[in-house]
């Protein structure tokens, strides 16, 4: 499994790079749509990708995306991702939980994290990609940097493990 850690943040001091790597993934991944809702569109790529000649439905390059926030304690995370006034106005969700129980977005423990990976596996029928959206509008560069090494020490070395032979 490839796995990425994603950034639309102005780290390099250019306001276009963030809009140019939104605008890039506009349509890649809709963090709001349940995993249940992209199965389907999943399953359609993965026919189309053979029917047009190039490989196994099987090794067709699937992916998937989440806006992640891990802390060593669910509460932690939880605490930290609201203290960052996420906007979930365009999301069809009513609350930051019921937004996290049903979408791609992954606030939690690394246990949490984990189980959620496990789902989206499941639901699409394994895949290859797995990409970490890890910065919030209003979130410290500090947090962001924090969130790198939990995710290094925490989630990374048991995803290479559980899915070394994707």
């Amino acid at each position: 499994m490839e796995i990425g850690i994603f950034s639309t943040g102005n780290l390099a001091g250019d306001p276009s790079v963030g809009a140019t790597a939104t605008e890039r993934l506009r349509g890649l991944v809709k963090l709001a749509q349940r995993a249940e809702q992209a199965a389907p569109h999943v399953r359609y790529f993965r026919e189309r990708y053979a029917a047009h000649g190039h490989g196994t439905a099987e090794s067709a390059p699937v992916g998937s995306g989440a806006k992640v926030h891990v802390g060593l304690r669910s509460q932690d995370a939880l605490r930290e991702f609201e203290a960052q006034r996420p906007d979930l106005s365009k999301w069809p969700y009513d609350t930051l939980e019921e937004a996290i129980r049903h979408s791609a977005l992954t606030v939690g423990s690394p246990a949490q994290v984990l189980d959620k990976i496990a789902h989206f596996q499941e639901q699409y029928g394994g895949y290859q990609r797995q990409m970490f959206s890890i910065d919030q509008p209003g979130g410290a560069f500090d947090q962001m940097l924090e969130q790198i090494d939990l995710l290094g020490e925490h989630i990374l070395p048991a995803l290479r493990a559980a899915y070394a032979h994707a």
